[in-house]
């Protein structure tokens, strides 16, 4: 917990709102919401240099998911619920850049998880190649000749007993 303090710009949800401690490393403490480091009539209390190492930590908290790794999800899912993932990523007042890293999270840590698989789909119908179609033709024309000798030879057979005049 320790290193993960001093390494990673701390975040936690509050009133449903992702927020950020990008003061930490000041000793200053406190959370802002993570819009409002983006707001440009705000006073700035950030430099450049740590919100582009907090976007930097998104997109990495991001490829950690990657790949179904689970001991990863679950850690950065309690830290980024669903509902936050998706606010961020359609909020107008964040920059792209970091829109795209929520993106890429929502997707790695909750589209791409269990029991997501791969299933076989019965293919109800299908598209014949011309070869089989002729192939269902010809098998078509033999059993429709077919049943005209049948019934060719069912007429003869009652007009031979003299069922039909």
């Amino acid at each position: 917990k320790d290193v993960e303090r001093r390494v990673l710009i701390q975040t936690e949800i509050r009133d449903r709102i992702l927020c950020v401690d990008i003061n930490e490393a000041d000793s200053r403490g406190g959370f802002a919401t993570l819009e409002s480091l983006f707001d440009e009539f705000a006073v700035p209390i950030h430099s450049a240099q740590e919100v582009n190492y907090l976007i930097h930590q998104f997109k990495l908290f991001s490829e950690l998911c990657l790949g179904r790794n689970h001991v990863c999800k679950a850690s950065i899912e309690r830290k980024f619920p669903i509902h936050c993932l998706v606010d961020s990523m359609w909020s107008p007042n964040l920059p792209t850049e970091i829109r795209a890293a929520f993106a890429s999270m929502l997707s790695n840590i909750y589209l791409d998880a269990e029991p997501r698989a791969e299933i076989i789909v019965p293919f109800l119908s299908r598209i014949m190649t011309d070869q089989e179609s002729n192939v269902l033709l010809d098998k078509n024309k033999a059993y429709e000749l077919r049943l005209m000798a049948e019934d060719k030879d069912v007429m003869t057979d009652k007009m031979s007993e003299g069922g039909y005049r």
